[in-house]
């Protein structure tokens, strides 16, 4: 059995797709006060889940490992940490091409 197939797709999202499922997911980023996190939304047949995996924002690795962990409850997984690796080169490919990996401005 292979893992699920990661593509980047448009600009916003990555395609996680294995036979006839297909997951969408948005990567972006938040700040809220005084913290700053990466988020990840899912979308099914262009339907939103609801769902969002979030972890630090200096911490891509941490996301990427969550992600696979949401994956899998929808797609069968058989090398979490190849799935893993491929994941963390999509959301640091995004972040590089969206500058979201800036560090945010000092407070004044």
């Amino acid at each position: 059995m292979e893992n699920p197939i990661i593509s980047m797709a448009q600009a916003k999202f990555v395609v996680i797709s294995k036979h006839t499922r297909s997951l969408a997911m948005h990567v972006g980023n938040e700040s809220h006060a005084s913290f700053h996190m990466l988020v990840c939304r899912f979308l099914e047949n262009d339907q939103d889940l609801f769902a969002a995996v979030i972890a630090p924002r200096d911490n891509p690795h941490h996301l990427a490992q969550r992600v696979v962990s949401f994956i899998s409850a929808y797609l069968r997984v058989t090398d979490r940490a190849t799935l893993e690796q491929e994941m963390l080169r999509c959301i640091e490919s995004y972040l590089r091409q969206h500058a979201l990996n800036a560090p945010p401005s000092p407070a004044g």
